[in-house]
């Protein structure tokens, strides 16, 4: 049987669909998962993150999104991913900088 990590690694987005996973195991191999090569950090927030609304927006209007014209595209939207992926519990997010990739 394969392990939690290694399920994660595999397929990161099946496991959610799993209905014999116990959640709660989920924590150490997310944690993991961040520290691969190349990857900085790794942190969740909950659906709703109006907190940061403005501030996303502000970003974006000063066209600190660069080329990734998907940023912009769904604007207010990324704060309130439910809108996005109806019935999510969590965000989980990896940092990836290519100045670093393989730092590891």
């Amino acid at each position: 049987m394969r392990t939690m990590q290694e399920k994660i690694s595999k397929d990161p987005l099946q496991i959610f669909k799993d209905p014999a996973v116990d959640f709660t195991q989920l924590a150490e191999p997310i944690k993991a998962w961040g520290n691969e090569p190349g990857f900085q950090d790794i942190s969740d927030a909950g659906p709703e993150m109006t907190k940061v609304e403005s501030g996303l927006l502000e970003w974006l209007s000063k066209g600190y999104h660069g080329e990734m014209d998907y940023m912009a595209k769904q604007g207010a939207r990324r704060t309130h991913p439910v809108e996005l992926l109806p019935g999510m519990l969590c965000v989980i997010s990896r940092v990836f900088s290519p100045q670093f990739h393989g730092s590891r």
